[in-house]
């Protein structure tokens, strides 16, 4: 974050031009659009004259990049088919102008680059229309991460949501963060396309997305019908996660769980205890069990710690469960799960 001069810095990359393969450039108020494109232009020159690459940019949290930044790095990208990690996180990407597609112009540029699978847009409030499609299906992505943008906006038809995820879904897509991006009801159509083509996605994240109760049917036969899935995160969202039983306990693959600060319904006393096994449960009273018309407690659904989630490892529980040091450790004991992986 501290004024440097672009001589300076190049001064130093030629310098270590034989090592450096990473370059991080976050926060760096003091540029602008013509710095970042003079320091492009100079990477381009040293790297071409030692037969070096740059691998790894990282460009987040410089708000002066914009359109005409994109542009700059459109042009890069073009001439540097070995980078294989670009990070633009909060970058002010969003357009500004009618008839400019920031974009899509950055992924027709990443079609030039076989190389490049790692793309980070997040918190730019970016959305995708009809030409964006087209470049994100001719690009080589594995790892997207697209939170906390606004994906949907331009989109009037379910036909466009559903090849929007069609295309996130590519088989080469290995890793996708749609945390905060606004998809509501459209999950659905997200989850049926999960279900019928059984992707290779290990990693999924749909934190804070308003899902509710009623998108949880089509959620198990997605969880179910994902043979590589590692990692779900449904985090701050309105759903009972009792409801995703039997699509977690179907998973042979999920290693990594959380629910964490999820918001519903106080649940009836006959779901009580079979909700412990889970994790990041709100408004849930585990210590209060089913009472019979004589006052006595009655063990209903199942028992604590007997459903099993066959390949869990890593539970992400919420700061509300700390009390319940129990239930935790019946739940860790009927998983089998690492103590240090409890988070």
């Amino acid at each position: 974050g501290n004024p440097i001069s672009v001589g300076v810095l190049l001064k130093l990359l030629a310098q270590n031009n034989k090592c450096l393969e990473k370059v991080v450039l976050s926060n760096v108020p003091s540029w602008n659009v013509k710095t970042l494109s003079t320091l492009l232009s100079g990477v381009l020159k040293i790297y071409k004259e030692t037969g070096c690459s740059l691998k790894h940019l990282v460009l987040d949290n410089n708000a002066w990049f914009g359109y005409a930044g994109s542009l700059v790095m459109a042009e890069f990208l073009k001439a540097n088919p070995k980078l294989q990690i670009l990070s633009l996180a909060d970058c002010n990407l969003q357009n500004r102008k009618k008839g400019t597609n920031t974009v899509a112009m950055l992924l027709n540029a990443l079609t030039h680059n076989s190389n490049l699978t790692t793309l980070r847009l997040s918190h730019n409030r970016i959305s995708f229309d009809q030409t964006s499609l087209e470049s994100l299906k001719s690009t080589h992505i594995t790892s997207l991460d697209l939170s906390e943008n606004r994906l949907l906006t331009n989109f009037k038809s379910e036909s466009l949501d559903a090849k929007l995820f069609q295309e996130l879904l590519a088989p080469q897509m290995v890793d996708l963060n749609l945390g905060y991006t606004r998809l509501s009801d459209k999950v659905q159509t997200l989850f049926a396309i999960m279900a019928q083509k059984k992707t290779n996605l290990e990693r999924l994240n749909l934190c804070a997305n308003n899902l509710r109760n009623q998108d949880l049917k089509s959620a198990n036969l997605a969880i179910a019908a994902s043979p590589a899935l590692k990692y779900l995160n449904l985090d701050q969202n309105i759903i009972d996660p009792y409801q995703i039983v039997e699509g977690i306990s179907k998973s042979k693959s999920l290693e990594e769980l959380s629910i964490k600060r999820c918001s519903f319904a106080h649940s009836n006393s006959t779901k009580v205890v079979s909700l412990r096994f889970l994790s990041g449960l709100y408004n849930v009273d585990f210590s209060m069990p089913k009472v019979d018309e004589e006052g006595k407690s009655v063990e209903v659904g199942q028992p604590l710690g007997r459903v099993k989630i066959i390949s869990l490892k890593t539970l992400h529980i919420t700061e509300r469960l700390v009390t319940h040091q129990q239930h935790i450790r019946s739940i860790i004991k009927a998983n089998k799960i690492d103590r240090k992986s409890v988070v």
